[in-house]
């Protein structure tokens, strides 16, 4: 018995169909979030527009924004670049901050050392 698998949902649709065999450097404008793609009996690359069936993409997880390769429409999920860098250089620069006053606070206790070695003679 024939049976149909309808595609899922993707996160990010591609945006071309390619032709097959002697025409596959052949592509045409296909928005497959609206449509999918097909070829004709000479292999050139069809696109179909259809409201219940949608073509190929991907599936992305996070925050994403989708592209899609120029030439082929290939669609790929770019992730979406939050305050993470901001939070890191904030880290390092607090890691440096208490780098030197740690550094400071020694060198300073060391100096009042050597003054107090210096004024209160030593006893025998």
């Amino acid at each position: 018995t024939a049976s149909c698998m309808y595609p899922k949902k993707y996160s990010c649709y591609n945006t071309k169909c390619q032709g097959v065999f002697n025409n596959s450097n052949s592509f045409v404008d296909c928005p497959q979030d609206g449509g999918y793609c097909n070829v004709d009996t000479k292999g050139f690359p069809q696109c179909v527009s259809d409201s219940t069936n949608t073509g190929d993409g991907v599936i992305c997880t996070g925050k994403f924004s989708c592209q899609s390769d120029e030439i082929t429409g290939i669609a790929i999920c770019i992730g979406e670049k939050g305050l993470s860098g901001l939070w890191t250089v904030v880290g390092v620069a607090a890691i440096l901050t208490i780098a030197v006053i740690v550094i400071w606070f020694f060198r300073q206790r060391s100096r009042s050392e050597d003054r107090k070695r210096l004024l209160l003679p030593e006893s025998f």
